[in-house]
C-alpha cells in the first residue's frame, strides 16, 4: 500500500481539523479585528459540523484592545465551542459579548441535553478557559442544565490602548 496515496476517513477528519487549526490560528498572526476572528470561527464551525452559532456583540465598534486581551477572548471563544462540539448534542449556540472600558463580558449558552458536567468541567478546553480567566484577574462561572444545554460566564479585565 502506498502512504501517499492512502485516505482513510481517519486521514481525511485529522487533515480537515488539521487545516481548520491552521486557518483559525492565521487569523490571529494576522492581527484580524477580533470580531472578525469570531465570524471567521464560526463560519468554518457552521459549514463543517451540526452547531449553529450565532454572534452578539455591542461595544466594539472601536477595537482597541490590546493583543494579549484580544487573543485571549478568541481562545476562550474557542475553547468553549471545541469544548461543545466534543461534550454535547447542541444544534445552536450564541455567543454575547460586551466590552465596557476595562472589563469585558463573555456569555457562550447552548442547548444541549444530557451533558456529563464531570467530563466538560474536567476537560482540556475548560481548562484552558479557567486559566486565561485566572491569567486575567477575572471572574469564571458555568452551569449545567441537563434539558437545556450549558451556560458559561466569564468576565476579564483588558487594556484599552488610546484611540489614534
Amino acid at each position: 500500500m502506498n502512504l501517499k496515496t492512502y485516505t482513510s476517513p481517519y486521514h481525511h477528519t485529522v487533515r480537515k481539523k488539521y487545516n481548520t487549526s491552521y486557518i483559525l490560528r492565521s487569523t490571529l498572526l494576522q492581527k484580524a479585528l477580533l470580531i472578525d476572528s469570531i465570524n471567521q470561527l464560526m463560519h468554518v464551525v457552521n459549514s463543517q459540523s451540526h452547531l449553529c452559532i450565532e454572534l452578539i456583540h455591542c461595544g466594539f465598534e472601536n477595537e482597541n484592545l490590546n493583543d494579549q486581551d484580544r487573543i485571549a477572548i478568541y481562545l476562550i471563544i474557542k475553547a468553549q465551542i471545541k469544548n461543545i462540539l466534543k461534550s454535547t448534542s447542541a444544534t445552536s449556540a450564541t455567543i454575547h459579548l460586551a466590552k465596557n472600558y476595562d472589563k469585558v463580558a463573555i456569555v457562550i449558552e447552548d442547548n444541549g441535553a444530557d451533558i456529563d458536567a464531570v467530563k466538560f468541567k474536567n476537560s482540556r478546553a475548560q481548562r484552558t478557559v479557567k486559566n486565561l480567566v485566572n491569567y486575567h484577574k477575572g471572574q469564571y462561572n458555568i452551569s449545567f442544565d441537563q434539558n437545556n444545554g450549558t451556560v458559561l460566564q466569564v468576565l476579564i479585565n483588558v487594556t484599552e490602548l488610546p484611540n489614534n
